[in-house]
């Protein structure tokens, strides 16, 4: 059960507020990323781990 799954979480020092915190913090600063990166010229959003491989590669993405 998901109860006794937690309870080991915990028993092994797995804090699920800290965790949870952590994951928030990590989308919001995810988000401000993605929007200062939109905000530069010619800069698509990768849709795809392609996209990003290709921006990370050449530090360019030109629209298709």
């Amino acid at each position: 059960s998901t109860a006794e799954i937690l309870e080991k979480l915990r028993d092994a020092g797995f804090d699920e507020r800290q965790h949870i915190t952590m994951w928030k913090t990590e989308a919001q600063r995810q988000e401000k990323e993605t929007e200062k990166l939109q905000k530069k010229p010619r800069y698509v959003v990768p849709c795809s781990d392609f996209f990003v491989v290709a921006y990370d590669f050449t530090k360019t993405l030109r629209r298709g």
